[in-house]
């Protein structure tokens, strides 16, 4: 194009010309871009007018700094689509701009789906295979964010005999190998996932194409990354996207990359991953994509769970649910549910949290979306363990024995200790590592009806099925033996029956186990202070404290502080009603200490602390706040928090 720019010096160009002159400026500003369309339509050249559709789409998305330009160009699509003389290439073209404005302005995946199928359709009717790959892809992507997982790798198996045409144009490629490496990355190939990203980055001109492109590249492999937990390269990656220079204004493409960034510290560290949240939602803000708040909106909630600020999480999900329904982007629509489901876990409504797996079932059955497709957001075993603490027990806590009657004690706050017959079973007794990893997996998932492939995924992860059940056996005699003299009938207190294990409740008591059933009364309309008494004080420390290797057991370790915190409060507003205060306040010391950014904690403490006059505890408390605050989440505490602080200043009659 660039020679033809000197004929405006001689003659005036014509206007598809002038459109190919705007496309050579390498400029942002759309004014001309007004000017050439309403040319166009004066001169009913519609294709020409499509043309400079596109161009001012691709430039304010390029620009990223306010997405409100769009309204217009939105508009003039559906006028021209209108237009009966309209080809099927010019129709698809733009029912391509359409699905993208839909997708990066206003988060809606349902509407993009329709127009990139419809735009799949005319591609088709005008036999242009670059725009029915370009559709392919929009289509695999959107119906990935639908949950349609069925439909996404359709599409991506009927494109690539198009993609490896030689003519194909580089940005189809590069869109549809995006798609290509997302499957990859969610289905576990690890391997072709990245041979996929290194092919796009290869092409000559990847270099050449918008800051987006280069953007869902490199957060793709923060995906991949993070799916497969090798932190070292997810913590390169995400600085490598930190040192990419573009313009501060270009709001949209910081938002996504804070996002992402976010996403990759929220295991590891949730405060630091709330500062890339807030970014991201003011970058969102400010470009006025619906689609980049999407993430750090759901990563919020996420790090609100993490941090014990259930309150805030919850009205944060419930306003995401409806959301997400209402725009078709169910696939996060799942995930925001599970999020609920997990917060009703953790403070013991496990009724409630049933209640939102089984809407997830019934929109879509289980297997429609794998498991491993969500796993991108949450680390491997999330899911699977949320739908193991979900089922109700099959033994009400009567009927398992009491610490004088059973024959088996387990204690597992703190190390894990086994009496049998009131003598404890010290190291050596043991048989090996095995035995005690596998009652650990058994009590870790409520001790009843635990299915022995479950078990032997969790302890032999690395063996095939046949191999893995045979050790699962072996095992299980060695635990069933622990303890027993040689030639004595082994004690009748594991069970399995139909592939499922069980702890037989009237022989044995294990206080984590006796815990999480006493828990799911907090949430009662009448709450028993007695027995709120006796969950607390079954907490002495935090479950298998010295287990630090095994995931699973991190989970649930997590999972019961946080109950233990839920009930310290709950307590605490109880007993306050009677006066008894000081009974409260030794479980609200120990839940400071287990959630030291719990302002609700802080609250209590301080509270009952000044109500009983001990004003100098009151102030350490605040002390011990404001340090946690300030470390962990670089903010101040709370005007309550502070304003206690002053009343415990205060001199008596001052």
């Amino acid at each position: 194009v660039a020679p033809l720019l000197t004929v405006s010096d001689r003659v005036e160009p014509s206007l598809r010309l002038k459109i190919f002159f705007e496309m050579a400026a390498a400029s942002t500003a759309v004014e001309n871009l007004d000017r050439l369309f309403r040319e166009c339509l004066r001169e009913k050249d519609f294709e020409a007018a499509a043309a400079t559709v596109g161009l001012a789409v691709t430039r304010i998305w390029d620009a990223g700094n306010d997405f409100r330009a769009f309204t217009v160009w939105r508009d003039r699509i559906g006028s021209l689509l209108e237009e009966a003389s309209l080809t099927h290439l010019t129709r698809s073209f733009l029912y391509g701009n359409q699905a993208a404005l839909a997708i990066i302005w206003r988060g809606d995946v349902r509407n993009s789906l329709a127009a990139s199928e419809q735009g799949l359709m005319e591609a088709q009717k005008a036999v242009s295979r670059p725009l029915e790959l370009y559709h392919m892809a929009g289509i695999a992507m959107s119906a990935y964010h639908s949950a349609d997982i069925t439909k996404m790798e359709f599409y991506l198996w009927e494109g690539r005999p198009l993609r490896d045409l030689n003519d194909m144009p580089a940005i189809c490629t590069t869109l549809f190998n995006l798609g290509e490496a997302l499957g990859m990355i969610c289905r576990g190939r690890r391997a072709d996932c990245f041979e996929m990203l290194r092919r796009i980055e290869s092409h000559p001109h990847f270099n050449l194409m918008p800051a987006s492109f280069w953007l869902f590249t490199k957060s793709q492999y923060v995906l991949a990354y993070m799916k497969y937990g090798d932190e070292a390269n997810l913590l390169a990656a995400t600085q490598v996207i930190q040192q990419k220079t573009v313009s501060d204004k270009n709001h949209f493409y910081h938002a996504v990359m804070h996002a992402y960034i976010g996403q990759a510290y929220l295991s590891r560290n949730p405060a630091r991953a709330m500062l890339h949240c807030r970014e991201a939602l003011q970058r969102s803000a400010l470009c006025c994509s619906e689609w980049t708040e999407t993430m750090p909106l759901l990563l919020t909630a996420q790090v609100l769970s993490e941090t014990n600020r259930m309150p805030d999480a919850e009205e944060i999900l419930g306003q995401l649910i409806e959301r997400f329904h209402s725009k078709g982007h169910f696939m996060y629509w799942i995930l925001a549910m599970y999020e609920m489901a997990y917060l009703k876990v953790l403070v013991g409504r496990w009724h409630a949290a049933k209640g939102i797996l089984s809407r997830i079932l019934k929109l879509f059955p289980k297997g429609s979306v794998p498991l491993d497709h969500l796993a991108l957001y949450r680390p491997p075993g999330f899911f699977e363990q949320l739908d193991l603490a979900l089922p109700a027990p099959a033994v009400e806590v009567t009927a398992w024995a009491d610490t004088e009657s059973a024959r088996i004690r387990v204690h597992t706050f703190g190390d894990l200790r086994l009496w049998i017959d009131g003598r404890e079973i010290t190291s050596h007794l043991w048989l090996g590592n095995r035995p005690k990893l596998l009652l650990k997996a058994l009590i870790v998932h409520g001790g009843q009806n635990v299915p022995a492939d479950l078990l032997a995924d969790l302890l032999w992860p690395d063996a095939d099925g046949d191999a893995a059940t045979a050790d699962l056996k072996v095992t299980l005699f060695r635990l069933r033996r622990v303890g027993l003299p040689r030639g004595e009938s082994r004690m009748p207190w594991i069970d399995m029956l139909h592939r499922r294990l069980s702890l037989v409740p009237s022989s044995c008591y294990v206080d984590a186990v006796h815990f999480q059933h006493l828990v799911p009364g907090f949430d009662d309309e009448s709450v028993c202070i007695e027995r709120l008494k006796t969950a607390m004080g079954l907490y002495t420390d935090d479950f298998l404290i010295r287990d630090i290797n095994e995931e699973w057991i991190y989970q649930h370790r997590a999972r019961l502080k946080a109950l233990f915190v839920i009930g310290a409060k709950l307590l605490y507003d109880e007993v306050s009603k009677t006066g008894d205060i000081e009974t409260a306040l030794p479980y609200l010391e120990l839940a400071a200490e287990k959630a030291p950014v719990d302002e609700g904690v802080y609250l209590r403490l301080m509270s009952g602390l000044l109500r009983i006059n001990r004003r100098s505890s009151a102030l350490k408390a605040f002390s011990m706040a404001r340090d946690a605050f300030q470390a962990e989440l670089g903010v101040e505490p709370g005007p309550q928090l502070i304003a206690l602080a002053k009343e415990a200043r205060i001199p008596d009659g001052g």
